[in-house]
């Protein structure tokens, strides 16, 4: 059984090893439900041991996210939405700090510094939609008194910060409240379960929908260790003709191939032959939208390729850019010229790709 709040979840994989764990730790509860406390506890334990990582420090801004707003100020350009599946509150201080009004989930107003989840904001105004698929550190399931009872309500507390925790009970500018749950996912395969329940549940609805209205899909830092993420691309991509996958990345296209999970690994390289996919080794932190809206017109830009064959060779040219290359076979002289077609893009001045792409007709 796999142990999250008040759900209990089949899950053979792990099955075998709680019922190990459940003997060897047989002097520590005497009944199931003493079991399931125990297990409820070290996950906790383990999430707040996160939180307290993350939140040891106050957020500042990064100034290097302000490509996001300048694509957002793109004319020609519809950003549907940013999804991230970190937990910290980076993102949040950004927008915050460009007065970039998004819409993450919660009620639009705080009050005494709390959030409470209403999904229902997602179809509200023109705001950003923000997405953390995998919640964040500041987000809980508490309980709020309603008259004789008490409700569980999921909530985002503004600039979070622990002041004074004792297991499930914590303090929270000057007020005590009792945690049911910190909304936030660790593990590897665990959080699987937990995408089919309560905020995570909308969170990739909504996740689904911008994704149908989606042309291209800019994945920036992701390293395709998400199987739920992969299968929701891999359908995304398949599902309409002429979508693009802008993938910008620290390290190598070799050494992020070999490190996706699932059935996305062998979709990498078939989409990069198939101009499906364009893979830029970038820091995020060097990223200007000059460069950012290059790798869009690369991605998407309908160019032609025609290919004759010369003597003992073939001769591959891109009459929209007149540019042309060679090569010993079809593949080869096609290949040479995507590379000369990326390097034209990635030297040209602006003037010159200007007058190449939209020339001058008299």
């Amino acid at each position: 059984m796999f142990y999250a709040s008040s759900r209990n979840i089949d899950n053979p994989a792990v099955g075998a090893l709680l019922m190990k764990i459940k003997r060897l730790s047989s002097h520590l509860h005497r009944t199931n439900s003493n079991f399931e406390e125990l297990c409820r506890d070290s996950m906790s334990f383990i999430k707040s041991v996160i939180r307290r990582y993350l939140s040891k420090e106050k957020i500042s801004c990064k100034d290097y996210f302000r490509f996001i707003q300048d694509l957002k100020n793109e004319k020609g350009i519809k950003l549907q939405g940013i999804t991230t599946l970190n937990h910290d509150e980076i993102l949040e201080a950004f927008f915050r700090k460009r007065l970039i009004e998004f819409a993450d989930g919660f009620n639009f107003e705080s009050k005494e510094g709390i959030r409470e989840w209403n999904p229902k904001i997602f179809r509200k105004g023109k705001k950003l939609v923000y997405l953390k698929l995998h919640g964040s550190v500041n987000w809980s399931s508490i309980y709020v008194d309603k008259g004789k009872v008490e409700n569980l309500v999921n909530v985002s507390f503004e600039d979070y910060k622990q002041e004074d925790r004792d297991g499930y009970r914590f303090r929270w500018q000057g007020k005590n409240y009792k945690e049911a749950e910190q909304l936030f996912l660790t593990g590897t395969n665990d959080k699987y379960f937990q995408y089919q329940y309560g905020v995570y549940i909308e969170l990739w609805q909504q996740f689904d929908r911008i994704l149908s209205k989606t042309d291209i899909l800019i994945c920036i830092g992701y390293g395709f260790g998400d199987n739920a993420v992969n299968l929701r691309i891999i359908d995304w991509i398949g599902k309409k003709s002429g979508r693009k996958l802008l993938v910008i990345d620290i390290g190598e296209y070799e050494k992020g191939k070999d490190n996706a999970k699932g059935a996305i690994q062998s979709r990498l390289p078939e989409w990069k032959r198939d101009r499906k996919m364009i893979w830029r080794k970038k820091n995020i932190q060097d990223l200007t939208i000059e460069e950012l809206m290059k790798y869009i017109i690369i991605a998407t830009h309908p160019f032609t390729i025609t290919i004759e064959q010369e003597n003992d060779g073939f001769i591959s040219l891109c009459p929209e850019l007149d540019i042309a290359s060679q090569g010993d076979t079809i593949e080869e002289a096609k290949h040479n010229l995507q590379e000369a077609v990326e390097l034209f893009f990635e030297y040209a001045s602006e003037t010159e790709k200007s007058n190449r792409i939209n020339p001058n007709i008299t």
